[in-house]
C-alpha cells in the first residue's frame, strides 16, 4: 500500500503541475499516466487483500465482501464504458472496508480518519485543472495504512488498547 500510494501521490502532482487541459487534447503522457494509475490501484488492491487476510477472523464476511467490491471495480475500470461505475465501486468498498475495519478495531481509528478524509475528498478531484491535487489526500492515507498495516501486522489494535495514534 505505501508503495501503490506513493505513485499516486507522485502522478496525480506531476499530472496537476501540467497546463489545464482543452477540449479536444489529450495531456502530455496521458498513456504513462493512466498506466501509472492502474499500477497505484493495484498496489493499493494487493495491499488490502494482504492486510485483509491477517485480519480475517475478525472481519468475516464483510470485509471480504467489500474487498469483491473493490476488485470488480478495478477490472470495471479498465473498459472505457464501465470506468465511472468501477471507480463507485472502489469508493463504496472502500468506505465500507474502512468502517468494518473501524468496527472490528483491525487499524487505529486515526489511520481510518485519515483515509475517510481522502475518500471525502476524491470527489471534488478533477483530472483536467488543479483540482487534481484533491486526490493526493487519498495517496497519503495509502501510505499512512501501509505503514499502519504493516506495523501492527503482527500486532493487531486490541479493543482494550489506549494506543490509537497509529
Amino acid at each position: 500500500m505505501v508503495l501503490g500510494g506513493v505513485t499516486y501521490i507522485v502522478i496525480w502532482s506531476y499530472w496537476a503541475s501540467l497546463p489545464p487541459h482543452v477540449d479536444g487534447e489529450v495531456k502530455p503522457g496521458g498513456q504513462v499516466f493512466d498506466a501509472l494509475n492502474v499500477t497505484a490501484v493495484v498496489l493499493l488492491l494487493i495491499g488490502l487483500t494482504g492486510a485483509h487476510h491477517m485480519q480475517s477472523g475478525r472481519t468475516r464476511t464483510a470485509a471480504a465482501t467489500s474487498l469483491a467490491s473493490l476488485w470488480i471495480g478495478a477490472c470495471m475500470m479498465g473498459t472505457y464504458l464501465l470506468f465511472t461505475g468501477g471507480v463507485m465501486a472502489l469508493l463504496i468498498g472502500l468506505t465500507v472496508l474502512c468502517f468494518v475495519w473501524f468496527r472490528a478495531r483491525v487499524l487505529p481509528p486515526s489511520a481510518i480518519v485519515f483515509f475517510v478524509v481522502g475518500l471525502l475528498l476524491f470527489p471534488f478531484m478533477n483530472p483536467d485543472d488543479r483540482r487534481a491535487l484533491f486526490a493526493l489526500p487519498l495517496g497519503a492515507s495509502w501510505i499512512w495504512l501501509g505503514y499502519v498495516v504493516w506495523r501492527h501486522a503482527n500486532h493487531p489494535v486490541s479493543p482494550t488498547s489506549s494506543n490509537h495514534g497509529g
